[in-house]
């Protein structure tokens, strides 16, 4: 319970230290599996259950210590880390485990591991991390069932600014809310168009390629597009921020 608590953000996790055995400040890395398409609420509680029973016998047999406890449809895992070879180690001990569950429990898990923090004091960011690590991976389709923060690293910054974005509004409020105006009332392309520039690096004819018109055609709508909005596209700084502004709409 208190390491529920802890991982929840409603304790300290300065009481871990002696259950996980490691000194206060000793390094350790928060990997959480999640059960994917587990069934009905009953059936998630009971596997979930399982598969935390399995990761701790796992741990147990490969003398990796380990704290576990299942939340829902994820099992979170807090490893001591001691140097940068137990670091390294971790992707193989989570795709072990994934393995172990799709024979020993016929289910699908897949795991995200966050960063590994100095103490016990940065369990919860740990957390974090691994939560966006699993996100990152379900929504861009992640090949494998194993990713680490430092594999999704720009993704999950991504995700990060979108959650700011998403409680400031202002964040979004730019020259990208004329372009969508001019589509919705004119009929007008500009947003996939500006879209299309961004995805091909600026290469005209393939972006105009993408979008099924003339490179000249899409050339026109370009300079229309810069010139409605006052958008300068020589400015990097502003192709950014058109950049982030199109991924939130998109989201």
């Amino acid at each position: 319970e208190l390491l529920r608590a802890a991982l929840d953000g409603r304790v300290s996790p300065d009481g871990l230290a002696p259950m996980l055995q490691i000194a206060p400040n000793a390094g350790l890395t928060v990997v959480v599996f999640e059960l994917v398409d587990p069934g009905d609420v009953a059936a998630v509680s009971v596997l979930a259950d399982r598969a935390a029973s399995l990761i701790t016998l796992y741990c147990e047999s490969y003398r990796r210590q380990a704290a576990v406890v299942a939340m829902g449809s994820l099992i979170y895992v807090v490893v001591p880390v001691v140097d940068g070879d137990d670091r390294r180690r971790l992707p193989a001990l989570a795709q072990g485990i994934v393995d172990r569950a799709d024979e020993a429990l016929h289910a699908r898990v897949r795991a995200g591991i966050g960063s590994t923090v100095p103490s016990v004091a940065g369990l919860l960011a740990s957390r974090q991390e691994a939560d966006r690590v699993l996100r990152a991976m379900a929504a861009r389709a992640w090949p494998g069932a194993v990713a680490s923060v430092d594999d999704v690293r720009a993704h999950v910054v991504l995700d990060q600014l979108q959650e700011l974005a998403a409680a400031d509004p202002g964040l979004r409020v730019g020259k990208l809310d004329t372009l969508v105006d001019q589509d919705r009332e004119r009929g007008t392309e500009y947003v996939a168009t500006l879209r299309s520039f961004f995805a091909h690096l600026g290469d005209v004819p393939a972006a105009a390629k993408a979008q099924d018109v003339h490179a000249n055609t899409f050339r026109y709508r370009l300079r229309r597009l810069a010139e409605v909005a006052g958008i300068d596209l020589d400015d990097p700084v502003e192709r950014l921020v058109l950049q982030l502004q199109l991924q939130f709409l998109a989201d």
